[in-house]
């Protein structure tokens, strides 16, 4: 095998997953992931490919973000299916990284946590939703035997049967909205206006939590760009207090019976006073109307949960890992 630090190519890491059977949802999302930290102005890229007789057969790339703490850099863009390509690749990464005096390494994140990031640690044959990490297990079982300094843990739930979920947070949920002054609303088209709203919020919300970058407001109206979201865009709840945007929640599609529920965002100091129930309310409640068989919680940060959110019934059908190394 031939370890080699090489130029920025999606094509090469692509074919790769290809190779892999990789769906191609999870292709074309990496693609962006790649073209945008080839594309970022603080963004750069140093990939190493792995090769047997000048065929690929292996990837990993170091990638730093100049918003991150001096010494801190992402890797990513992982493809290391068997433990000898795994090793060597990472032991080419922390060359690298040494040589450009990185100390801390976080991911397995590609590009950003606005792309795909952590590693899936344990899985049933449920299949791959949108936006899901790519579904390569023996990833995480090489990372974590490499003694990380912190593994952040996340998962993802299915519900199949939601129609105690209204009636235990109870319609009086809703009364939290008009109690605050606040209103909730439905967007099925978001507008630029809506997104930059929405890019702020999650600013203000999550920019101290593992792995947080910020995109430029282009960045974000790009990868949240009105033709891509279409796609499979099912609805986006808003809640307003006068104009000010102070939480959101969007549901997707996969197929015609099926809603995969993202993040639940509500603004820091509005935490706490019962929006994100109202929100979980009316998402199962439209829900329930619209004969969706089965909800997915996606990528949920273990000990994370609306306040008085029923549990049971919820099945744990994947968990994921995110992980920082000392170097």
């Amino acid at each position: 095998m031939d370890t080699r630090t090489c130029t920025a190519n999606p094509e090469l890491y692509l074919t790769l997953l290809e190779r892999e059977g990789v769906d191609q949802g999870a292709i074309e999302e990496a693609r962006i992931a790649y073209e945008y930290s080839i594309e970022s102005e603080h963004v750069s890229i140093t990939p190493i490919a792995i090769y047997e007789q000048d065929i690929p057969i292996g990837h990993m790339a170091l990638i730093r973000d100049t918003q991150l703490p001096e010494g801190t850099a992402f890797f990513g863009f992982l493809f290391a299916p068997t433990e000898d390509r795994f090793s060597a690749l990472w032991s080419a990464l922390i060359k690298e990284a040494r040589l450009q005096g990185i100390h801390t390494l976080k991911g397995p994140i590609d590009g950003s946590i606005w792309h795909s990031y952590r590693t899936v640690a344990e899985a049933d044959d449920a299949p791959r939703f949108v936006s899901e990490p790519v579904l390569i297990p023996t990833h995480y079982t090489f990372l974590n035997s490499l003694g990380p300094k912190e593994e952040v843990r996340y998962v993802s739930a299915r519900r199949t049967s939601f129609d105690m979920v209204p009636m235990l947070l109870g319609k009086a949920s809703l009364a939290a909205l008009p109690f605050l002054g606040c209103v909730l609303s439905e967007e099925r088209n978001p507008t630029p206006r809506i997104m930059r709203a929405i890019a702020e919020l999650g600013r203000r919300t999550f920019s101290g939590s593992w792995g947080y970058t910020e995109l430029t407001e282009s960045e974000f109206l790009s990868l949240y760009a009105p033709q891509r979201l279409a796609g499979h865009l099912s609805t986006l709840y808003l809640v307003h207090k006068g104009d000010e945007l102070v939480g959101f929640c969007s549901t997707a599609r996969m197929g015609e019976e099926t809603l995969v529920v993202k993040t639940i965002c509500i603004a820091p100091e509005y935490q706490g006073k019962g929006l994100g129930n109202a929100l979980a309310y009316r998402l199962h409640a439209d829900a329930r109307e619209r004969k969706i068989s089965c909800m997915i919680y996606a990528l949920i940060r273990e000990g994370n949960g609306v306040r008085r959110f029923p549990k049971d019934g919820i099945e744990i059908f994947r968990h994921y890992a995110a992980f920082t190394f000392d170097l």
